[in-house]
């Protein structure tokens, strides 16, 4: 604990050493924000180990599986050395790559090579997915083709899309996209995170003519996205301000905005209807309670912690930070299930990160969760369980 301690104050001592006297990136507008103190995990988030004692599948196999989709006895996931892959019975049986002309793709070139994120089973043949530098593709297995229907490159409300990152299909041409940001791109996520300013938006596009146009904006970094059950609104996570909201896009609430749910004890990433269609589950990325609050709790406000931020996200790599963050608040993989309205009715743990270092997306089939993250070479793939192990 002393050592964990001495590396949080020696980053905070040399951060603003080094902003103050050498590194001042003029660029960033890095702003103050406040949270509410992160939720005690008591009741229904208590700590638990259903997240525990599952399997790594594909182990040094497959790198950085964000996404998943469950079609039948098929597992589909886009990766960090941009690729679509397609699994049965935990072997790949085929991949696609973005750029088929990609060579030596290992997720340092991401801008070349692409990095499949939010993936939908479109239909009877074919898969769409976001790529954070390239924009929307269809995916054919059966033709081994993967199509460009949105390029990135397009202005939208004389703003260019600079970081796609989920999607949710709202109807056979149309599906709705979340931007990142319209300043900062894929490599420079860092200065979306500790920038900390309300640069993202949702687009709807549709796939058939590669028209698109901007939805709702204000969110500080918007990334999963769902459509609601009731078919006139979907739900939105904002990985920064740890809260979901709800957009009506249909009905009399058109184009009105709710607070979904706030203060969740994790930074959300992607969001998806669970195989019942009566509940949501959300993956959070980042895990954060009053007892042990996050790296984005302890920076929120002043001149430190800003210039704190500064440095980080004009130096640092995202890996780094995630060792940084295990370092100095507690790991552990959590992702939560939500109701139709908002409220929280079970949450799943793993207290170490054992299992997985952050949750990017869940999802199910009968008997099995599966979770994808970030930067893993594996897929985590846990029994359902309705209660903990025993110890």
């Amino acid at each position: 604990m002393i050592c964990k301690i001495f590396i949080f104050l020696l980053t905070i001592v040399s951060s603003v050493f080094l902003y103050l006297f050498f590194i001042d990136d003029h660029e960033l507008n890095v702003s103050d924000y406040q949270f509410q103190d992160p939720p005690a995990l008591t009741g229904v988030l208590e700590e638990n180990n259903l997240l525990c004692g599952g399997d790594w599948l594909l182990k040094g196999e497959i790198l950085g599986p964000e996404s998943i989709v469950i079609d039948g006895d098929y597992l589909y996931t886009g990766t960090l050395d941009g690729k679509v892959v397609k699994i049965r019975n935990g072997v790949i049986e085929g991949e696609i790559k973005v750029n088929p002309l990609a060579e030596n793709c290992d997720g340092r070139n991401v801008s070349l090579c692409g990095r499949p994120l939010g993936i939908r089973k479109l239909n009877n043949n074919e898969l769409i997915t976001v790529d954070p530098t390239k924009g929307v593709y269809i995916i054919n297995f059966n033709d081994k083709t993967a199509k460009l229907v949105f390029d990135i490159k397009t202005k939208v409300n004389n703003k260019n899309a600079m970081f796609l990152d989920d999607l949710t299909i709202y109807n056979e041409e149309e599906i709705f996209v979340t931007d990142a940001s319209t300043k900062h791109d894929y490599d420079n996520v860092l200065k979306i995170i500790f920038e900390h300013q309300p640069r993202g938006r949702v687009l709807k596009i549709n796939i058939k003519t590669g028209e698109a146009s901007e939805v709702t904006t204000g969110y500080y970094f918007p990334n999963g996205i769902q459509m609601h059950p009731d078919g006139d609104s979907f739900v939105l996570c904002d990985f920064n301000n740890v809260k979901i909201w709800r957009y009506y896009v249909n009905g009399p609430k058109k184009d009105k905005t709710e607070l979904f749910i706030d203060n969740l004890p994790g930074n959300p990433d992607n969001i998806r209807l669970s195989k019942s269609g009566k509940s949501f589950y959300v993956a959070l990325a980042m895990k954060r309670s009053f007892e042990k609050p996050s790296i984005f709790d302890k920076l929120n406000n002043g001149y430190f912690a800003r210039s704190i931020r500064n440095f980080l996200a004009s130096t640092l790599t995202d890996w780094v930070i995630i060792k940084i963050e295990n370092i100095i608040t507690h790991p552990g993989t959590l992702f939560l299930e939500l109701d139709l309205d908002g409220n929280i009715i079970k949450s799943y743990h793993d207290n170490k990160g054992r299992t997985l270092p952050g949750v990017t997306e869940v999802a199910e089939d009968d008997k099995y969760f599966y979770m994808g993250s970030f930067h893993v070479d594996y897929l985590v793939r846990i029994p359902k369980r309705k209660s903990p192990i025993k110890p």
